[in-house]
């Protein structure tokens, strides 16, 4: 006997559905707790400022780039680069300090969460590096307590022997 194919059942349409159907809405799902793994994951921006300074503190400049239609060079008063514009902005100036700003002087391990849990930092800090938050409560722990010179609200905090891991809230006044 040859081989023979049967013609399509008019049943077998109505189970293909939900199963496309049921498909579609896991990919759907799929998508949505990794966009919300991505948001929540506290290493961005969310108003904590970042500098990185390097050992000569020699600020960056940057050198227009030729025109590409004139070949002619325009002023950096007259056209911003490509550099300056995906610069980080400064932060604003305000009145009173930052609640927190960290300088690293050594490696160290540093975390820092706000009253809600949400981790703003946990990462390997490097010697020269700065870390600023502006937030109303903050919970810091610090790997090598030696290695980073801690201010809150504008006033330095007595550094820890080295190696010792140092726990501290930190309040916005």
């Amino acid at each position: 006997m040859g081989r023979h194919r049967a013609p399509p059942d008019e049943h077998d349409e109505p189970l293909r559905a939900p199963l496309v159907v049921g498909a579609a809405a896991l990919v759907v799902v799929l998508a949505l707790l990794v966009v919300i793994f991505v948001t929540t994951r506290g290493d961005g921006d969310d108003g904590v400022t970042t500098r990185q300074t390097s050992a000569s503190n020699t600020p960056a400049t940057s050198t227009p780039a030729p025109s590409p239609s004139t070949g002619a060079t325009t002023s950096p008063a007259a056209k911003p680069s490509a550099t300056a514009s995906t610069a980080t902005p400064p932060p604003p100036k305000t009145k009173r300090p930052p609640t927190l700003t960290l300088r690293m002087t050594g490696t160290s391990y540093v975390t820092v969460r706000q009253a809600n849990g949400r981790t703003l930092t946990s990462k390997i800090y490097r010697k020269g590096q700065r870390k600023t938050f502006d937030q109303k409560y903050l919970r810091v722990i610090i790997g090598n307590a030696a290695a980073v010179h801690v201010t809150v609200n504008g006033k330095p905090r007595e550094a820890g022997r080295k190696g010792e891991v140092e726990t501290f809230t930190a309040r916005r006044k």
